[in-house]
């Protein structure tokens, strides 16, 4: 017998699908139910309502994110593409086939997770060009306009995705900007 916790990631999963196919306005909990192969009624048992399901999901996304990004940080490589990599890996499921109508409401679902998931974006910024400075390789003046330029700029290449530019592009724009930020740092201070 399945038990309540793998039956509700089960159905997430199938949320997740659901709302990713149809995005979240079209997408029924009826379309989740028969994708998770039950009655709708008995999805009830596990969610009181599509936007409880939505920001279940939101939430567990956004922690498998955060792991990914770790992962993906931990791999070796220079400033410029652990950078780049972190960002790709944040982007890479913004193949999203919903109107900005219906992301605009996923996002109002899940602004406190989004929160959660930008602080550790930019404690990880953070954490990387600290690193560059400690190791004598990156010049930065003041650490915190640095993040934030890092982030913003880094940032902006997702907003590309949501307008539905082609998702190689960025990538390709993603890794020029990571080469062009830490490049930048690289300079003596008197330089930048």
């Amino acid at each position: 017998m399945v038990d309540k916790n793998q039956r509700r990631e089960e159905l997430m999963d199938a949320a997740l699908e659901v709302f990713l196919r149809y995005g979240p306005r079209k997408g029924t909990l009826e379309d989740v139910a028969s994708k998770a192969g039950m009655a709708t009624t008995s999805l009830y048992y596990y969610f009181k309502n599509k936007r409880e399901i939505i920001r279940a999901v939101a939430s567990r996304e956004i922690d498998r994110l955060i792991v990914n990004i770790q992962q993906a940080l931990e791999q070796p490589g220079s400033y410029e593409e652990r950078l780049a990599r972190m960002w790709q890996v944040t982007f890479e499921r913004f193949n999203i086939n919903m109107d900005i109508d219906e992301f605009i409401e996923v996002l109002q679902y899940s602004m406190e997770f989004l929160g959660r998931l930008e602080e550790f974006q930019d404690a990880q910024v953070r954490k990387l060009l600290s690193e560059g400075v400690e190791s004598g390789q990156l010049h930065i003046k003041d650490m915190d306009l640095a993040v934030i330029i890092v982030v913003n700029a880094m940032r902006g290449t997702g907003h590309a995705l949501i307008r539905g530019e082609n998702p190689n592009l960025v990538h390709q724009a993603t890794e020029k900007l990571a080469r062009l930020l830490i490049h930048g740092m690289q300079l003596p201070l008197s330089e930048q």
